[in-house]
């Protein structure tokens, strides 16, 4: 055991007091992908009574062929790195083709545990974001330093990886590691407990959003409204072009619209040239403006100079945006996934669609041009999903396990 507490520092902790937390984190924000993990980050400046002991991410070396040459071009710096105060370890996993799954995530755990020792970290738990590979690094850091773990599902560990092979297994021992558990929302929750986890360990706890940076604000329509779309509805998706992230649905959803409808999708990825290409096939062209990768601080922006915000994932654990929206006073349109279902409860708010259901989506794109949307009534939904309140009840957690413990 490191640091092995006394009664008094016991009792504190127990309390949230002085808790120091040590943070194991798949994705965590870097200069070359600034926005890759950020609620993350967010999260951590509103976990009151407690210290953060450390963050430890991951710095994947790919090697240098061709097929990783994207990869190379993103990749984080290894090594210790201060971020206000906060004490962030990256450490260097080298990434091996074809037994990359087997030997990652062991390699991490082995250079992680030499990283705490290096730097002397004490703390009294561990808050492992993602069951995979952090989540089972974590579990393995937990065992061998004595101390419980809470573990965050973000999303795609549930919906996509835990159905591949090689990672299920290591998916399913995080989850049976963990003292506690928090699922975003009821859906992860049920999947959690489809796997035979203790209904007791597992607690639902959304994402949270900044509402003193997204707030209504109209500046931002002189400065980043594209000129061509001065009278159009306009559309904004924020999300990395990926798969999953359903924005081929979208656009062949937009292309069975009235021309007054307008999209800006703000993101970037593997299918960005796929995507432009499918735009160009659906003689989307003038009606679609691919912004690229924005910094985060610029995202309330783009969302105040929209007047609607799309989510049309094929799977969710949040998203962000959704909230991000809300609190900017902008309706949503969501596929029913994530968080949606839980937040989206009537028209007054936003429009739910089926997963992958173009027709739907397109009607609903409609209707969100149609309707009169009330700024304050929007904001208001967003308020009970504040950090403040969500760092409260993830402190809770902590305070649970120890007592427990």
């Amino acid at each position: 055991r490191l640091g092995a507490p006394g009664r008094h520092a016991r009792h504190l902790r127990m309390n949230g007091a002085g808790l120091r937390v040590l943070i194991v984190s798949e994705f965590y924000p870097h200069p070359a992908q600034p926005h890759e993990g950020v609620f993350v980050r967010e999260q951590l400046a509103h976990l009151r009574g407690c210290q953060t002991a450390g963050v430890i991410a991951p710095a994947v070396w790919y090697p240098p062929l061709p097929r990783y040459w994207n990869l190379r071009g993103v990749q984080p710096a290894g090594g210790r790195h201060d971020e206000a105060g906060r004490l962030v370890l990256r450490v260097r996993v080298p990434y091996v083709p074809l037994v990359a799954e087997r030997c990652a995530p062991a390699e991490f755990q082995r250079r992680a545990a030499a990283a705490i020792r290096q730097h002397h970290l004490q703390f009294d738990l561990i808050h492992a974001h993602w069951a995979y590979r952090s989540g089972w690094v974590a579990s393995r850091l937990a065992q061998e330093f004595g101390r419980p773990l809470v573990l965050t599902t973000q999303g795609s560990d549930l919906n996509v990886w835990r159905h591949e092979p090689r990672k299920r297994p290591q998916i399913l021992a995080a989850l049976q590691a963990a003292d506690a558990i928090i699922a975003l929302n009821d859906h992860m929750r049920a999947d959690i407990l489809a796997e035979g986890l203790a209904p007791a360990k597992v607690f639902v706890i959304p994402q949270g959003v900044d509402c003193h940076t997204f707030q209504p604000t109209r500046d931002a329509l002189r400065t980043l409204r594209p000129p061509q779309f001065a009278s159009a509805f306009v559309l904004l998706c924020v999300a990395n072009h990926h798969h999953v992230k359903g924005i081929d649905v979208l656009l062949r959803a937009l292309a069975q619209t009235s021309g007054d409808l307008a999209l800006v999708l703000v993101g970037a990825g593997p299918e960005t040239r796929a995507l432009r290409s499918l735009a160009h096939a659906l003689g989307l062209r003038a009606r679609i403006f691919f912004a690229g990768a924005q910094p985060p601080e610029t995202i309330p922006h783009w969302i105040n100079a929209a007047e609607a915000v799309v989510i049309p994932s094929r799977s969710e654990g949040g998203p962000a945006v959704l909230l991000q929206a809300l609190a900017c006073g902008k309706p949503v349109v969501a596929t029913a996934t994530g968080m949606a279902p839980a937040v989206l409860t009537d028209e007054r708010i936003g429009l739910l669609t089926p997963v992958e259901d173009e027709k739907s989506l397109a009607r609903a794109l409609e209707r969100a041009c149609e309707l009169r949307w009330d700024s304050g009534h929007l904001r208001q939904q967003a308020l009970p999903y504040r950090w403040e309140e969500i760092g409260r009840r993830i402190v809770a957690v902590y305070r649970h396990v120890l007592r427990r413990e």
